[in-house]
This record gives structure tokens, sequence and C-alpha cells, in this order.
């Protein structure tokens, strides 16, 4: 038997649905359907022969040069490999003319989904879209568990992959399947999420773009084709308004605007050297106006500087950092850490750097989190975790270089309000389990369980090799985050190995 329906799919066996279906997508948007029907039907039969082959990797059709006599494989239905009738078997005529309905729209809804190019779906083809997929959401073996699970996992694949053309069906799909609902829930897949986050950006645009909406003028100047002035009564405070909500909250949104436009409003006035000048020269004609108004002072008490509390003096103030209390309570809830806060802050010699008692204060508060870390329950280590992944799935789309190493204790910059505040309580939680122990470098390593890890190169899309290197935080920034946002979401729903691996996940938790 040949090697040709893999051949077809430019991909070795596997049993990965995911690959094989990320396979199939990649051709089909590589070739022109209407010129090559026959290389079409191939290439269809080939991914169905796969997907129908899952128990035995190397099941493959024959080539199409091949002249052997060997059965070809028999195509699965229309999400899940439906086993072979007996020849005694009597067919319900019903439920044949319901299956061949569900296939018809199902083949529809593939071929409108990945018609050989990228170009946006006309009105024609999106009112299609939503005919043939509300056919199929429709269908009722969606009320049986087994059937639903295998027709969401399809759909988010199918339609995560195909944006923007699939987004007169995202709605629809995301309401069937709960999707949106499901939004703050850490087993919601990859793929669905990405729906979710899309279905949250046309909404805000629809917001937006009406009238009477009090951002409409600021996103009208941002989407705008032309690269001419400003739009007459756009005022920068709307504009940047527009433009941290949508990269806070909706980041899938500026795909939209021109990015020229962008550019201009992004660009401090300080960019400009003549708006510049005049700045600075106004500045140092009031500053000089005050000095030779004001003139000296003979009082003693206005000559005194004023001493502003930092956290290197301050223990008071750096035990609130730290811990979120007052460094009197802290002194009764955990007073082994309100000691090592004193002693941190107490006043240093008048000939020592300032910096040194600054950099006293960064190397307390990194040990303290290593040691909490190291010794925080289960709980906690699966809020942290949790909050990772929340704040990666921020990131992935527009810096994914930031997301590839973020972990609890990154600088929050970047992150929306509500998510910088569950970082702050979860650092105060971390530290305050901590001990006075050296937990070493921040280093770690851990063995990733074979289900895991099955788990991470179905969700992601990446061979072994991929997954190998970027759990190792070797190659592209997007494979690394994809494969950290997978590992914490597999580490949270595996109940049996779940727990271990989000503990060796953390220093001195596992192999040093």
């Amino acid at each position: 038997m040949s090697r040709g329906i893999w051949r077809t799919l430019g991909i070795e066996p596997t049993t990965d649905r995911s690959v094989i279906r990320r396979a199939y997508a990649a051709r089909l948007r590589a070739m022109d359907v209407d010129a090559d029907p026959a290389g079409f039907a191939r290439l269809r039969d080939a991914r169905d022969a796969a997907l129908a082959g899952m128990v035995d990797p190397v099941a493959m059709l024959p080539d199409p040069d091949d002249d052997s006599d060997d059965d070809k494989v028999v195509a699965d239905g229309f999400f899940t490999p439906e086993p072979e009738p007996l020849p005694q078997a009597r067919v319900d005529p019903v439920e044949a003319e319901r299956d061949a309905a569900i296939d018809h729209h199902f083949r529809a809804l593939e071929a409108l989904l990945f018609p050989g190019h990228d170009d946006p779906s006309t009105a024609e083809e999106a009112a299609a879209i939503a005919h043939h997929g509300d056919a199929l959401l429709a269908d009722p073996r969606l009320e049986r568990i087994d059937f639903a699970v295998g027709a969401e996992r399809w759909f988010a694949e199918h339609l995560a992959i195909a944006i923007p053309r699939s987004d007169p069906l995202l709605e629809r799909a995301a309401a069937v399947f709960g999707w949106v609902e499901r939004r703050d829930d850490h087993t919601l897949s990859y793929h669905a999420r990405q729906i979710v986050d899309r279905i949250g950006a046309i909404r805000f645009a629809t917001l937006v773009g009406d009238p009477g909406h009090r951002l409409h003028g600021a996103w009208v100047e941002l989407v705008r084709s032309d690269d001419g002035p400003h739009r007459w009564g756009t005022t920068g405070g709307r504009v940047r308004e527009l433009l941290l909500v949508v990269r806070q909250r909706y980041p899938d949104a500026e795909q939209w605007m021109n990015p020229v436009r962008v550019a201009k409003w992004d660009r401090p006035a300080s960019d400009n050297p003549r708006i510049g000048f005049y700045i600075w020269l106004v500045l140092i004609i009031i500053v000089a106006a005050v000095r030779v108004l004001s003139g000296p002072s003979d009082d003693p008490r206005e000559q005194t500087p004023v001493v502003i509390p930092t956290l290197s003096s301050d223990a008071n103030l750096l035990a609130q950092h730290m811990t979120g209390k007052g460094i009197a309570a802290l002194r009764q809830e955990h007073p082994e850490l309100a000691e090592a806060i004193r002693t941190t802050t107490a006043p240093l010699p008048g000939n020592v750097d300032p910096a040194v008692a600054d950099r006293a204060v960064d190397t307390l508060y990194q040990q303290r989190l290593l040691a909490g870390l190291a010794k925080a329950p289960d709980d906690l280590l699966r809020d942290v975790a949790a909050f990772e992944l929340d704040a990666m799935r921020l990131l992935a789309p527009t810096v994914p270089a930031q997301c590839r190493r973020f972990v609890v204790s990154s600088d929050p910059g970047l992150l929306n309000q509500r998510l910088r505040e569950r970082q702050q309580r979860l650092v105060h939680r971390i530290i305050l389990e901590s001990d006075d122990r050296n937990a070493g470098d921040g280093s770690y390593r851990f063995t990733l369980p074979s289900s895991i890890a099955t788990t991470i190169r179905t969700r992601t899309g990446l061979s072994a090799d991929q997954v190998k290197n970027a759990l190792s935080d070797k190659g592209k920034d997007a494979d690394v985050c994809a494969v950290n946002i997978a590992l914490r979401e597999a580490a949270l729903r595996d109940s049996e190995n779940g727990m271990r691996l989000l503990r060796d996940m953390r220093p001195s938790g596992g192999e040093t």
C-alpha cells in the first residue's frame, strides 16, 4: 500500500486530527479548485481517509498512478468515522436522507470556508456560509454528548482557521456550544478562545461604528483608508482612549484600522522638533520668571529638603508593597518576614550609595517570591497558573515576545487593570507563604507526562520537535507562547498529573 494520502496532504503519517485538518486547509488555500477539480477531489479523499484511519496512522489511499488492486480506505462521516454497516443491516430511509443532507451541508461549508484563496467572502458567500453552518448546528445528534464533543472540536478548529471567512457563523456556533459564557474557563480550547476574541472585536467594532457612540469619531479617524490630515473635530484624547481599549481588550479590532493613521496618532508630540522647541522655550521662560519674582528665601525651613519615603527607607511602605499589610499587622502574622523587612530598610551609613539599598530591597523581594512559590499550597499554585494563562492569552496576539517569558512576577506594564490587580493579590499571597530559606535562582526542570505532551501537540498543531524546543525556550515567539499556554491549560485540566506538573514548574518544586 502506497503513502499516497500523506504525500497529498504534505505531512508524515499522524493520528493528530488537528494536524491533518491544518494540512488540508493549507493545501486547499494553495489550490485553484475550479482549475483542478480532480486535484481537489484527491485532496478531499486524502483528508477523509486520513481521518477515517485514525486507529492505524499508516492507513492510506493508493496513488492515482498506482496500478495495484488495493482497496481504498472508506472515508469518514461528518465528525467521527462511522463503522461500515453489516450487509444484513437495515438502513432507515429517514436517517439515510438526513445523513445525506448533513453531508451535503458539510462539504459545501468546507468548500466555502477554504476556497483556495484568501479573499474575504462576498455577500452571497457569507449568506451561504451562514445557511450551511446553521443546518449543521441544527443536527439533532448534537443532543448526544459523545457526538457533541466531536462536533464542537470540529467547529472550533475549522472556524478559527478560516477567520475572517467564517465570521458569519461565529456568533451562532458560540451560542450553540456556549463559548462566550465559558470564556473564563481554563478548559476552553485554544481555537474556541480565538473565536471568542474575534466575536468580541466584531461586537466592539459594531458598537463604535454607531454615530451615537462617544468614540465613533475616533474610530472613523483610524479606519479611514486615506493618509490625509486628521478629521476635523477629532481629539487626541478620544483617539488614545480608543487605542488603549482596543489594545487591552479587543486587539483583533486593530486589524481594521489604517496602520499609517494609527502610527501618526501613536507618535508623541515631542517627535515634532518644532513643537518640542517651543515647549522647552516656554518652560524655560516660566521657570526663569518664577525664580526672579520669588527671589531667595531667608527662612531656613524653606531651605530644608523634603524627605520622601521610599521602599528602601520605610519598613511600613515596603511591607505594604510586598504583602498588602502594614508592618505592625505583618509582625503579628509573619514575624520573621516583618523582621527581614525591618532589617532591609534600616538606615545605612551616610557614605553608602543609595543604589545599594535599592538592590537590597529588590533582592529581598525576588528571594521571597521564589521561596513563597516553593512552599505554595496547591490552590495558590492553581491560581498562579490560571493568572499566567489569562495574561499570556492577552499578550499572545500582539506581543508574543512578552508572552513567551511571562510569569507571575513579570512586569505588569502591558496588562489591563483587572489582571494587574490579580497579579498584585497573588504576589502578596506568595510572599506571605515564604520563609528565609534559599529557593535557588528560579530555574527548574520537569518531566512532561506523555498524555499532556499529546494534548499540547493537539492544541498547538506543532510537531513533537517544535514542542520540545519551545519547552526549552527555543524557536519562534509565537510557538513558545502557544506551548506555554497549552502547557498550563493541560496542567489545570489534568486531574491525575496536573498538580504534580504545576509544582514541578516552580522553583525547587522539581529537579534542580
